[in-house]
């Protein structure tokens, strides 16, 4: 396997296709809708693999996970007032990206709830990803890209693009 992955990166390296570099790969990720514009197995996997990354010593069993939009997909009152400003411009823009995506086995109790709530239901969780949300005071449009600024790090370093 580990031939396959030199020889594909070998070719890629010397084709005349564009690769994106790192920092096109990091706005990538930080404006892309992956949960709108993937399939559902793709967006599962990126997850999946950015959780496996953090090597948990009891890792879970990631095959009984949901996505969880911590900004939900429907905007409430209570979330209008927590993103602020231009709530429904700014709901569109990072609701599906991956800043504001995390696994869970308890995607009914978190529904819509205000981040308060999900915070308290997400710091029971085992899911490293779900567990630094649980972590922040707020959740802003700021939080959400700064958590996918550290996603698209670790991204990086898991999925290295082809050498040069």
């Amino acid at each position: 396997e580990g031939d396959l992955v030199a020889a594909t990166w070998k070719a890629l390296s010397q084709v005349g296709l564009r690769w994106p570099s790192d920092q096109d790969f990091q706005q990538g990720i930080l404006v892309h809708s992956l949960y709108r514009d993937s399939l559902p197995d793709q967006r599962k996997l990126i997850l999946e693999t950015l959780e496996e990354s953090y090597e948990h010593p009891e890792p879970v069993d990631l095959r009984r996970l949901t996505i969880e939009h911590i900004m939900p997909q429907t905007l409430t009152p209570e979330w209008v007032q927590e993103i602020g400003e231009n709530a429904e411009q700014v709901h569109r823009s990072l609701v599906h990206t991956l800043g504001n995506l995390t696994l869970t086995g308890s995607n009914s109790p978190l529904s819509n709830h205000p981040f308060e709530r999900k915070k308290q239901i997400l710091s029971e969780s085992h899911v490293e990803l779900s567990r630094e949300i649980a972590a922040e005071k707020k959740w802003t449009p700021n939080d959400i890209q700064s958590r996918g600024l550290r996603l698209a790090e670790m991204a990086k370093g898991i999925w290295p693009g082809p050498t040069r």
